[in-house]
């Protein structure tokens, strides 16, 4: 039904506001569906996605050099209560506005059939900084399973792993034992427990975060981070140990040719004076 009513609504400047139900009605539906069937609904999320731009190019959404997903913003921004989340929608794609509502079947079947990297970036960010909003467990493991990159800044310099802990440092942390298992997600898939977030440490982060919730969880989740810390210390410092090692080795290696040039013959000025351009002593 709401897909028949996103085909058949007129394009006309008072179409914005049905076409968004639509399009919401349609979502909860093939959601609900994917839930109960345990199917992907991979044909009805592409035949919406075919059907909406119809509306968007009409200027109906007040913007038609966008993909129709990034219209919501101009749908939304006459709405009081919905303006702080304007910012969250994505502009660019639907495969980006699919991971931003949770649709992890959907995005793993494209990221897999359309051979996407999880790590390419739209409109400056990657689809694991983006499903970070959305705090689908579901949906992240998925994304990291294809090799995703919890490190991976985008354009802005933030990378999700970043997001994640701006968003637990910058909120009351609610529903805790969610937002532990992301971190503990993005942590055992390489996540750098090094970075700071609102010019705070992780280890402060992730301790004020979690400490009051589950001290002996929090405690181990900051000795994996230390243990981590501890290895990525030494990974760097592993070329400065080569070249001590390499330098010590040219220097005896210097010092036994300079031995077995010691001949009996040496000490004649004719004898150094011949080999002093082999041997560069």
């Amino acid at each position: 039904m709401y897909l028949l009513q996103l085909k058949t609504i007129e394009a006309d400047e008072n179409s914005s506001a049905t076409a968004w139900d639509a399009i919401r009605g349609c979502m909860d539906h093939a959601c609900r569906a994917e839930d109960v069937l345990d199917k992907r609904q991979i044909s009805f999320f592409d035949e919406m996605d075919r059907a909406a731009p119809r509306i968007s190019k009409s200027g109906a959404f007040g913007v038609t050099d966008c993909h129709w997903a990034g219209t919501i913003v101009h749908h939304l921004e006459s709405n009081e209560d919905c303006r702080t989340f304007i910012h969250s929608h994505p502009r660019e794609s639907f495969l980006e506005y699919a991971t931003n509502q949770g649709l992890y079947r959907y995005v793993e079947e494209k990221i897999t059939s359309q051979k996407i990297s999880c790590n390419a970036t739209i409109k400056g960010r990657t689809l694991l900084y983006v499903a970070t909003q959305t705090r689908d467990v579901r949906l992240i493991k998925s994304l990291i399973e294809h090799k995703a990159d919890p490190n991976k800044a985008g354009t802005y310099g933030i990378s999700a792993w970043q997001h994640l802990l701006q968003i637990l440092a910058s909120s009351y942390c609610q529903d805790p034992e969610k937002w532990y298992e992301l971190v503990s997600l993005f942590l055992d898939h390489g996540a750098n427990p090094e970075v700071v977030a609102n010019s705070r440490p992780a280890f402060h982060i992730i301790e004020m975060a979690f400490g009051g919730w589950n001290f002996d969880q929090t405690k181990r989740t900051l000795e994996k981070m230390l243990a981590r810390r501890k290895s990525l210390k030494k990974r760097r410092d592993w070329p400065k140990a080569l070249l001590r090692q390499e330098n010590a080795m040219s220097v005896q290696l210097q010092a036994t040719r300079t031995e077995n040039m010691k001949t009996d013959f040496w000490p004649l000025p004719a004898w150094a004076t011949m080999n002093r351009a082999d041997t560069g002593l």
